[in-house]
């Protein structure tokens, strides 16, 4: 899990913010060592921060904890 902190879910692409993209991911994780499934979740649970970010923009939007 601290992967996930060490590296943050978001980073600058120049106009806005966008989830952390495999040019960083991917050198943290080969010094880190971790395999292809552990760089796959771990770009997963980027994407899925950013875009439940995105979401919580919206006004009228179901928390996540109400959504079924």
């Amino acid at each position: 899990m601290w992967f996930f902190f060490d590296l943050g879910p978001m980073r600058s692409n120049g106009m806005s913010e966008g989830p952390t993209d495999w040019d960083i991911l991917l050198p943290y994780a080969t010094a880190k060592g971790l395999d292809e499934d552990d760089t796959s979740i771990l770009a997963d649970m980027f994407k899925g921060c950013y875009r439940a970010r995105e979401a919580g923009t919206n006004p009228l939007a179901i928390a996540p904890v109400d959504q079924d």
